[in-house]
C-alpha cells in the first residue's frame, strides 16, 4: 500500500490534485509514489514535496528519536544504580545462614570497555 494512505489525508481518487488551494481546472496532474497526485503548477508551490507525506514521516521520525532518546537514559539510569544487594533467605535450616550477594556491576563495565576497545 503507498504511503499515502498511512497518513491523516489518504489520497482521494476523484480528486485530481490533493492540493487544498488548488484552483486549476486542468486535466493535466502527476501521480506521486505515494498516491497523492497533484498539477505541476501547485506542487512547485509546495515545494516539490508531499505535505502530508512529510508530515507523517517526520513525525514517525520524532517519534523514534524520542523512544531512542529514552531508551538511552534508561541505559545510563541503569549504570548509575547502585550495588545491588540481595538477601537470600529461606524457611530451611539449612539456608538459615544464606550469606548477603552483591552483584558487582564493575565486570559489566569491564567487559563494555574491553568490547568497545576502551581499556
Amino acid at each position: 500500500m503507498p504511503l499515502g494512505y498511512h497518513t491523516k489525508t489518504s489520497p482521494i481518487i476523484e480528486k485530481l490534485c490533493d492540493y487544498d488551494n488548488c484552483k486549476i481546472s486542468s486535466t493535466d496532474f502527476q501521480v506521486l509514489i505515494c498516491g497523492h497526485s497533484y498539477h505541476e503548477e501547485c506542487f512547485q508551490v509546495l515545494r516539490l514535496q508531499c505535505n502530508y507525506c512529510y508530515s507523517y514521516l517526520s513525525g514517525a521520525i520524532d517519534d523514534l528519536t524520542k523512544s531512542y532518546n529514552e531508551r538511552l537514559n534508561m541505559d545510563e539510569d541503569i549504570n548509575n544504580e547502585p550495588d545491588l544487594e540481595i538477601n537470600l533467605q529461606s524457611e530451611d535450616s539449612d539456608m538459615d545462614a544464606a550469606d548477603v550477594l552483591n552483584i558487582d556491576r564493575e565486570i559489566d563495565r569491564n567487559l563494555k570497555e574491553r568490547i568497545s576497545g576502551n581499556l
